[in-house]
């Protein structure tokens, strides 16, 4: 790794070698922080080793902090000009980088460095807009954002009753751990089973940033209400979690307005005089 020090906000440096095409992919890895910085408008740049500068294939930009190895290919505008390579990237897309690499294929040759810029989303993405989550999901450590899963992803519980194989469209709530009598599920028709849950190594969510791929050991727990949260129980259930929901308020009954006093007739004869 190469650590550079030039101007702006710098990034660490390594060339991953492609002996296919003997090509190589630069890669700029980012701390959590510096890639709120760069999401937020501070240019990133790399600077490419001479013996490098016409063998580079691809771009990857990774945070350090990311769920997964995996990369997703995206495309970028690029300006080449005397030897510097300009990318431009919508935050919605950089905001994918909090969960898995992203990877951009360039073909130009002579790039003495590369310049990362960070641009607004355009005005009326259809694709965002189209974007419903179906899901909350609270990832490792301490990441809370809302996703859509797919419902016909395999979820295996090794229980106490024995194996059970079920889709993720049947569970309303999952919480993750290590200790299998804690590990819950929750049916949709309220029913509660305990074990050690399983899923694919990686799995394939969909964002408001667009789809990625995280690693399954990084959920810590699945819920399809967006304000429901499990807690841990007391006295003699303090091995068990719970779900708890917020309770719907109804709302407050109209009350009709006072009707006006009515006037009686007077008895008084005078009175009408």
């Amino acid at each position: 790794l190469l650590l550079l020090h030039n101007y702006g906000m710098a990034a660490c440096y390594q060339d991953d070698a492609n002996p296919s095409d003997k090509k190589v992919r630069l890669v700029t890895a980012l701390s959590s922080e510096d890639a709120q910085k760069f999401q937020f408008g501070e240019r990133l740049q790399t600077k490419v080793p001479p013996k490098n500068q016409d063998s580079v294939g691809a771009l990857l930009l990774k945070c350090n902090d990311g769920l997964t190895n995996t990369p997703a290919k995206v495309q970028a505008k690029t300006v080449f000009q005397k030897g510097e390579l300009f990318v431009e990237l919508e935050s919605q897309v950089i905001g994918q980088m909090a969960f898995q690499p992203l990877e951009i294929k360039i073909e130009e040759t002579g790039i003495k460095r590369v310049i990362f810029i960070a641009v607004a989303d355009k005005p009326g993405d259809k694709d965002a807009n189209k974007f419903k989550p179906n899901c909350r999901l609270l990832l490792k450590p301490q990441m809370e954002f809302f996703a859509k899963i797919d419902g016909s992803l395999k979820l295996e519980i090794e229980s106490e009753i024995g194996k059970v194989d079920l889709i993720m469209s049947a569970i309303d709530a999952a919480l993750f751990l290590k200790d299998p009598k804690a590990s819950t599920f929750i049916f949709k028709n309220g029913d509660k089973i305990t074990g050690n849950g399983k899923l694919a190594d990686e799995v394939e969510i969909e964002t408001k940033w667009g789809k990625a791929m995280i690693r399954s050991d990084q959920i810590v727990s699945m819920t399809r209400d967006p304000k429901a949260r499990f807690i841990r129980g007391t006295g003699i259930t303090q091995d068990q979690f719970f779900l708890t929901k917020p309770k719907r308020q109804s709302p407050p009954k109209r009350q009709s307005p006072p009707k006006p006093p009515t006037k009686t007739p007077s008895n008084n004869p005078a009175s009408s005089r």
